[in-house]
């Protein structure tokens, strides 16, 4: 493993002790998840490369990761690092019922990931994903692991994974009305003050979920 991964995890672990943030100052714009959403149908090929976080395949092991940020980024199919950095989960590390890797939000700070995807104005597109507090071991004490999801330009909201580190749900979608033919999709951690605990996702997913929907008609100007 690179130097500069075991440099980043060997951060994680010396800077766990911290005061975490009341949880009253999330409650008006955090989306909580305290069980699993029924999200909304949607048809078609998923539009999110790598949305499991695949490749790169880390070796598994309970506490091998691959640190990733903007010089290495080639490394993270379909994604790039705009902010911070983050980490790739093995699947081991990850714990997700799936058996799938996962990002990690905050490799040594927190973390932005994106990824533009193809989409047809006037369409109706869904996004689900999965989503879980940091399994890494010294981080089973950070009960605040907040993060945004945006569709640049369009909707951003806020999240709150819950439960015990490893207890994967999956959050309320999003779905928006394409505007254009390329989208943005991203994910950034939140966490405040800076900590390199954060939130871990997977299975990210993008469908078409309904049809155009026609602009309304001018009036008529002669009545």
């Amino acid at each position: 493993m690179k130097h500069t991964a075991r440099t980043a995890r060997t951060a994680r672990t010396a800077r766990t002790a911290r005061t975490a943030r009341p949880a009253m100052l999330l409650a008006t714009t955090t989306v909580t998840c305290l069980a699993l959403a029924d999200p909304a149908a949607a048809v078609g090929p998923n539009l999110i490369v790598n949305g499991t976080f695949a490749r790169p395949a880390v070796l598994d092991g309970p506490l091998n990761y691959q640190y990733v940020n903007a010089f290495n980024n080639s490394i993270l199919d379909g994604w790039n690092v705009v902010r911070g950095d983050v980490d790739i989960f093995s699947k081991s590390l990850a714990k997700a019922p799936t058996r799938h890797q996962a990002v990690n939000l905050s490799g040594t700070v927190p973390g932005t990931i994106s990824q533009d995807f193809q989409t047809t104005p006037g369409y109706w597109y869904t996004v689900t994903w999965k989503h879980s507090r940091d399994t890494w071991p010294a981080c089973a004490y950070t009960p605040d692991q907040p993060y945004e999801v945006s569709i640049i330009n369009v909707d951003v909201r806020r999240y709150q994974p819950q439960g015990e580190p490893g207890d994967w749900r999956t959050p309320p979608p999003i779905t928006f009305r394409a505007t254009d033919y390329t989208h943005t999709l991203q994910f950034a951690s939140t966490i405040s003050p800076p900590s390199v605990c954060g939130a871990l996702v997977t299975d990210v997913d993008v469908r078409q979920s309904g049809g155009s929907i026609p602009e309304p008609p001018e009036p008529d100007s002669t009545s």
